[in-house]
């Protein structure tokens, strides 16, 4: 069965592509690292996740949504429950709140990802907080154009 390919679509993988400029994904060996500091478990509940399997997951600490970074010290490793199902758009010292049992718990994972992201190599300047609000407005005027695109392809569809 062919892919099918809606606008919608094609502006978020120009979206994404556009962003993947300035802000890239981790690499490999950033991801490597990463497991090896979390051994294998969510940052969250502590269960252990499959290196290949779908059960493991990169969550942005602050979400992308909310002007979080795709840099290797904004995310960490979760299980698809609590990334996929129960996080969502929390702030993740909440979600995590609610994953432990007792205070002792949540100092010892909550410590455990302090550790991560001050491990991580630094932020680069090109992407400060006043420099990812530019980026995101631009991402937004190129999606806008894309629609304005999309509008006039339309009606010259629709023409008589």
């Amino acid at each position: 069965m062919a892919a099918r390919y809606s606008p919608s679509f094609a502006k978020n993988i120009i979206s994404r592509s556009l962003r993947a400029v300035i802000d890239p994904h981790p690499s490999d060996r950033e991801i490597d690292k990463m497991w090896e500091h979390f051994d294998s478990r969510c940052a969250y509940c502590w269960k252990e996740v499959g290196l290949s399997t779908k059960d493991a997951h990169l969550d942005h600490l602050t979400p992308s949504e909310s002007g979080g970074l795709n840099h290797i010290s904004n995310r960490v490793l979760a299980c698809d429950v609590c990334n996929a199902i129960e996080k969502r758009q929390s702030q993740w010292l909440e979600f995590l709140g609610t994953k432990c049992l007792d205070d002792c718990e949540f100092a010892i994972r909550k410590a455990r990802i302090d550790e991560w992201t001050q491990t991580c190599e630094p932020i680069p300047e090109f992407l400060s907080p006043e420099k990812a609000k530019l980026i995101v407005q631009r991402i937004e005027d190129a999606t806008d154009a894309f629609n304005q695109a999309l509008l006039a392809i339309r009606d010259l569809r629709d023409e008589p």
